[in-house]
């Protein structure tokens, strides 16, 4: 049979296709609107409030040890690296050719 003059021959191929592409679609909004529940969900059972607990998670992270600078211990003076070589050499932990090399190193840093 001959198809009349503005008659569709495609055999519904499009809207096929189109009735799929809004399937998928459908099926991604209720799987992220499901996703979305669970979220708040556990974030309401932790206690938290689910409106702000990504700001306060960042708050929470700027105030962590974590995170924090490194605290630079204070630099010994020169006179207590000293008297630390003399106490080692005293404890024989280290030689007096080890001291008297540790001692120039010390006062080179000067």
């Amino acid at each position: 049979m001959m198809p009349l003059p503005g008659e569709d021959t495609t055999g519904g191929g499009f809207e096929a296709l189109f009735g799929l592409a809004v399937v998928f679609v459908v099926i991604g909004l209720i799987v992220t609107l499901v996703l979305k529940v669970r979220n708040v969900s556990k974030v309401i059972e932790s206690g938290n409030d689910p409106t702000t607990f990504q700001t306060d998670l960042a708050i929470r992270a700027m105030k962590s040890e974590a995170l924090a600078p490194e605290r630079s211990t204070p630099e010994k003076t020169t006179a207590e690296r000293l008297r630390e070589l003399d106490a080692l050499l005293a404890d024989g932990t280290i030689t007096a050719d080890e001291h008297a090399a540790a001692r120039i190193r010390v006062l080179g840093d000067v």
